[in-house]
C-alpha cells in the first residue's frame, strides 16, 4: 500500500481531500449552523466618556448564528451590544452598535445598528 501511495501522489491527495469532505459533512449534520432572534438586549456604553450619557434605543434585536449545540443553550445574558461613547463630547452624537458574543456565535442581524448618544457635562 505504501509503494502505491508513493508511485501515485496525486490520488493520495485525492483521497485525503475526499476523507476531509465527508467528515466535514458528517460533522455539519450533526451539528447544523442554525440563527436565533433575541429581543430586547440591553446597550451599555463603552468608552471613556466624562459626564452623563443617555443612550437612545436602550434595547435592539439581535439574530446570531452557530452550531446547533451553542445557539440551543445560548442565553441573552451571554450577549452584550455596547455603544462606543469614547471620544463623544458633549451634546448629540450617532455611534455604531458593536455585538460581543461568546467564541462560536456570529451576527446575523442588529437593529437597529446604531445609537444616539447624548452626553451631558
Amino acid at each position: 500500500m505504501d509503494d502505491f501511495l508513493q508511485r501515485r501522489p496525486v490520488l493520495a491527495a485525492i483521497a485525503v481531500i475526499l476523507a476531509l469532505a465527508v467528515w466535514i459533512s458528517v460533522t455539519n449534520q450533526s451539528d447544523p449552523m442554525v440563527d436565533r432572534t433575541f429581543s430586547d438586549v440591553g446597550v451599555e456604553a463603552m468608552g471613556t466618556s466624562t459626564g452623563k450619557v443617555v443612550i437612545s434605543p436602550k434595547f435592539v434585536t439581535v439574530t446570531v448564528t452557530g452550531p446547533r449545540s451553542v445557539i440551543g443553550t445560548l442565553r441573552a445574558s451571554a450577549l452584550s451590544v455596547q455603544a462606543d461613547t469614547a471620544g463623544v463630547g458633549p451634546g448629540k452624537s450617532r455611534v455604531n452598535l458593536i455585538l460581543k458574543a461568546p467564541p462560536g456565535v456570529g451576527l446575523v442581524d442588529l437593529t437597529p445598528d446604531h445609537a444616539t448618544v447624548i452626553q451631558n457635562p
